[in-house]
């Protein structure tokens, strides 16, 4: 019995460790003046630094259209990269 509850244990810290501990995507408000679209590519602004949404043209128009506030929403990726949703 020791034995089986001892390989539960290990089994379950072992699993633990392997399960990813970085945040998954997140949420940026981002202020519509602070950003321009270059080709497909929507440059912004955020918190005083500059970054590029590859390809994320039509994001940006649907949510500068639609939305009501001065602020965009933005996901950032844990690849570095970054999403602007349809609206």
């Amino acid at each position: 019995m020791k034995l089986i509850l001892g390989i539960a244990i290990f089994s379950a810290a072992l699993l633990t460790g392997c399960s990813p501990s970085s945040p998954p995507a997140y949420e940026l408000s981002v202020y519509k003046d602070d950003c321009h679209i270059i080709g497909n590519d929507v440059y912004f602004s955020y918190n005083g630094a500059d970054f590029v949404a590859k390809n994320q043209a039509t994001g940006f128009q649907s949510q500068t259209q639609t939305a009501t506030g001065i602020d965009i929403t933005v996901i950032a990726l844990q690849d570095g990269s970054y999403i602007i949703p349809n609206k």
